[in-house]
């Protein structure tokens, strides 16, 4: 059994295979099955997408151009390094955003380090003022 649909040049179609046994028509030719082909399209398109971001995507061997961030300069010089790959080529922009997330959140923590090691040291010199106050 084949298709019974007639194609633009005149032809009838050649399938012979997932006909709907009610009215002999292929996947592509049948109406009935128009919901079932979109969803269907849209998951080549979802697939298509992601092979494209996949083929896109470079691994970058930074560690061998810098170490890890443990300055505020350095940090900078990530990020400033990330804005680079990106407009060369070297990275895709969600790998550039994920270096930046890390690097901000390295900066938050480095800031939260600094102050905390300042409010012990102003802890200290309170401690030591109310000494100095109380043996007057």
């Amino acid at each position: 059994m084949q298709c019974k649909a007639i194609k633009r040049d005149g032809e009838r179609c050649g399938v012979d295979w997932g006909l709907n046994k009610e009215n002999e028509l292929c996947w592509h030719h049948d109406n009935t099955r128009a919901d079932e082909r979109r969803r269907a399209t849209s998951l080549g398109g979802r697939n298509a997408a992601e092979k494209s971001r996949r083929a896109h995507a470079r691994t970058v061997h930074i560690a061998d151009q810098m170490a890890p961030p443990t300055t505020a300069a350095e940090a900078m010089r990530w990020a400033s390094w990330s804005t680079w790959a990106v407009s060369v080529g070297h990275i895709d922009k969600g790998t550039a955003q994920q270096v930046n997330s890390g690097v901000r959140t390295f900066l938050q923590a480095l800031d939260k380090a600094e102050m905390e090691a300042e409010l012990a040291e102003l802890k200290a010199k309170v401690k030591e003022l109310q000494k100095g106050s109380r043996r007057s």
